[in-house]
């Protein structure tokens, strides 16, 4: 879990087993759940969501049984 730079949100990774895990982003003003995604796949490693220095754009990067990937979203 990553509190934002700004002090916005809260954004947590979540593994539900070896295939799915879920990248999720909480208000911390009214702890809403703002924005959810799952990552799925046949054997996903996925550890932790980098910010920006403004923490307003974010990048999360994951292994698919040995295919690389990065996705990125804002706030």
């Amino acid at each position: 879990m990553i509190i934002t730079y700004d002090s916005k949100l809260a954004i947590t990774v979540t593994k539900r087993s070896d295939e799915e895990y879920f990248v999720k982003q909480y208000s911390l003003e009214t702890y809403e759940l703002m924005w959810e995604e799952s990552f799925s796949g046949q054997y996903v490693k996925l550890k932790e969501v980098e910010q920006n220095t403004h923490g307003k754009k974010f990048a999360v990067a994951y292994n698919d049984d040995g295919h690389f990937y990065v996705r990125t979203f804002d706030q």
